[in-house]
């Protein structure tokens, strides 16, 4: 134990903040998951240990490529062998899950190359969107699709399906709440994802939100015209306009205090605070679509399209570096982060 102890020296404010949260456990170990002097012991030991989060981008032809800290030089081809179109990410459960055109769902330990597995399914339509939380994974896309499976289940996706006549195009979770976005400024929400929860909250806008992402205080989603509707809860009659109007918006993410929405003419804007005055642009290619934005370990990393791949990267959405030539082939549509576990004993996920 004094071993141990001496070892875990430096992180010790960490591991005292760690240990206090009610929430912190350690499963999929051989303690019991309500046994806090194991769990205490093992999540400190793991916290001395943990590994960075990684980003990964998905596109076209089923392209898929990771970096863990996706700055330049560290972008690798880890495509799981689909010609498929990949879209979207979501992170949970020692597990990376993408999915795609044509009901493409994949999964993989951490995302590295050779190790990806296709789960077959029933679902019929192309998947735009996923998000993990509440130990499920809950998945969107055209034709008014809404699917989850649990985390220890990945074949077993069951249709939730509660609407006609929307394509929806993005989901986020935060304040423990899904909220769904599609076309004609649709907006619904759940606090569970399970079939008869999902409440409509559209707000008749006549934008199509593509995106929605959060600040964990309220959720911001984005589409055609440079609109972008901001509301705590999701609620009906909570959404207001805060957009900048324009061209249309395609991405959307938030770090560090700062906005960041993606579009038309390979335009990034940016803004402190949600509110239709405080959006200025940040950069511009003056061509293509940038497409998805994602936020992790300090760094926005934004893909996109131009006839050829697009990655822009900033640490405060201010300054961007274009690592486009980096990515050798097809366009890109979808891009996130998560953190990963270490293989070993100590085999759980940093969330």
């Amino acid at each position: 134990m004094q071993y141990r102890m001496n070892r875990i020296k430096s992180v010790l404010f960490t591991i005292v903040l760690t240990v206090m949260l009610p929430s912190c456990y350690a499963h999929d170990t051989a303690c019991n998951e309500n046994d806090l002097v194991c769990n205490d012991l093992l999540w400190l030991a793991y916290l001395t240990f943990k590994t960075p989060g990684r980003f990964i981008a998905l596109g076209a032809g089923g392209a898929m490529y990771y970096s863990n800290s996706g700055l330049s030089g560290s972008w690798v081809d880890t495509s799981p062998g689909t010609t498929d179109q990949m879209n979207a990410v979501a992170f949970g459960n020692n597990r990376v899950v993408a999915v795609g055109d044509n009901n493409q769902i994949w999964s993989s330990p951490e995302g590295e190359p050779g190790t990806w597995t296709q789960h077959t399914n029933s679902i019929a339509g192309n998947i735009e969107d996923i998000v993990y939380a509440q130990k499920r994974f809950v998945l969107v896309g055209s034709g008014a699709l809404v699917y989850y499976a649990e985390e220890d289940n990945l074949d077993n996706w069951i249709n939730v399906t509660f609407t006609g006549g929307v394509n929806f195009a993005g989901i986020e979770y935060a304040r423990g709440r899904f909220v769904a976005v599609a076309n004609t400024c649709n907006t619904w929400y759940s606090d569970s994802a399970d079939m008869g929860t999902w409440q409509d909250s559209s707000a008749g806008c006549g934008s199509n939100y593509f995106a929605v992402a959060s600040d964990d205080s309220q959720f911001f989603a984005a589409g055609t015209g440079g609109y972008v509707g901001a509301s705590a809860d999701a609620t009906a009659g909570s959404w207001s306009a805060v957009g900048p109007g324009s061209s249309n918006i395609f991405g959307a993410a938030y770090g560090n205090g700062t906005y960041i929405i993606t579009g038309l003419s390979g335009t990034i804007r940016g803004a402190a605070a949600l509110n239709s005055a405080a959006w200025t642009t940040r950069f511009t290619s003056g061509a293509g679509t940038l497409q998805a934005a994602t936020y992790g370990d300090g760094l926005f990393v934004v893909v996109g399209h131009s006839g050829a791949p697009r990655v822009i990267i900033s640490s405060d959405g201010v300054n961007w570096s274009d690592l486009s030539a980096e990515i050798p082939t097809a366009n890109l549509y979808g891009v996130g982060f998560g953190y990963l576990s270490r293989k070993g004993p100590l085999y759980e996920p940093l969330y």
